[in-house]
């Protein structure tokens, strides 16, 4: 649920809280923060730097959604399915990550990875302690590459879009 909260965050204009209730021996019932969005929606947001790079797909199409802070100017993602699938864009590459997280994370991963036959498409797996990652090379150009940007975004938001349809149309 964490997870689900903090990625309906990053993707939709509505501020998402995910709210712990607890009721002590006495029948006493208290309530927690366990999720909220990253800026408070009481929180001045004035002197907020966004990014520019992001701005064109956030404002609409498939990844529309809140805009992107520079400081977090890498990436921007979207759920499906308990999967974190990111846009990411570094200096002179960008690619499409779909994230797994869990104990069982490279278990799913491998029944992802069976959707996506790989005399269709180019990818590389990654792993770490806690998440596994497929990641989807879209272009040799980044953010340094300001005058592809257009091409870059293009092809970014139609690959991971490609993507997420053929997770959603799964049995996965």
């Amino acid at each position: 649920m964490k997870v689900t909260c903090n990625l309906r965050n990053e993707d939709s204009n509505i501020d998402w809280y995910l709210i712990r209730a607890e009721a002590n021996s006495h029948g006493e019932v208290s309530f927690h923060h366990v999720v909220h969005p990253a800026i408070d929606i009481q929180t001045e947001r004035s002197g907020i730097e966004y990014s520019s790079f992001w701005e064109p797909i956030r404002k609409e199409g498939f990844f529309a959604g809140k805009p992107v802070p520079k400081r977090d100017e890498g990436w921007i993602s979207k759920g499906i399915k308990g999967i974190s699938l990111q846009l990411m864009v570094r200096d002179s590459r960008c690619f499409v990550n779909l994230e797994f997280s869990g104990n069982d994370c490279k278990e799913r991963r491998a029944k992802v990875v069976e959707l996506f036959p790989e005399t269709e498409f180019t990818y590389e797996l990654q792993e770490s302690k806690k998440y596994a990652h497929i990641r989807f090379p879209v272009l040799e150009k980044g953010k340094k590459d300001e005058e592809h940007w257009p091409e870059i975004r293009e092809k970014l938001a139609t690959k991971g879009e490609i993507i997420y349809d053929k997770i959603k149309l799964s049995n996965f």
